[in-house]
């Protein structure tokens, strides 16, 4: 797959996929991998430098591969996973300065105020929270 350079975007939006490749194509900006089966992102992940848009929600994964060099990401859904226990990791929207939409809704995760999330004050992030499926900029 990674001979595709040329793919922008890519939806495996609900294959039942258990993983993603290895290697994904480097120019990709929209990955929809929602609605699978993963319990974990390739490491590869984080050189899509280009990469805006990230959806992975609604699959099992428990925690996040290193993501500091996806400084192009605007939205970031990782909504419904953590099901067996896990983390994500407090500093995430601070390595990601265009990050405009953190949507973590559906996994018990308690977002209240900017300090908690290392959030840049002149970041405004929307966060989609669990409680109600309600939307909230921190």
């Amino acid at each position: 797959m990674a001979r595709l350079t040329a793919l922008t975007s890519l939806d495996v939006h609900g294959c039942k996929l258990q993983a993603l490749p290895l290697t994904l194509p480097p120019g990709l900006q929209q990955l929809n991998a929602s609605g699978n089966r993963l319990a974990a992102l390739p490491e590869g992940i984080s050189r899509l430098q280009h990469l805006t848009h990230l959806d992975v929600s609604d699959n099992q994964l428990r925690a996040l591969p290193s993501m500091t060099a996806l400084t192009q990401l605007t939205r970031l859904h990782l909504g419904s996973n953590w099901h067996a226990g896990g983390s994500l990791p407090a500093a995430l929207p601070a390595c990601m300065p265009a990050l405009v939409v953190l949507d973590a809704s559906g996994i018990g995760l308690k977002v209240s105020t900017r300090g908690n999330w290392h959030v840049p004050s002149y970041m405004p992030v929307c966060v989609a929270l669990s409680e109600g499926g309600s939307k909230r900029w921190i």
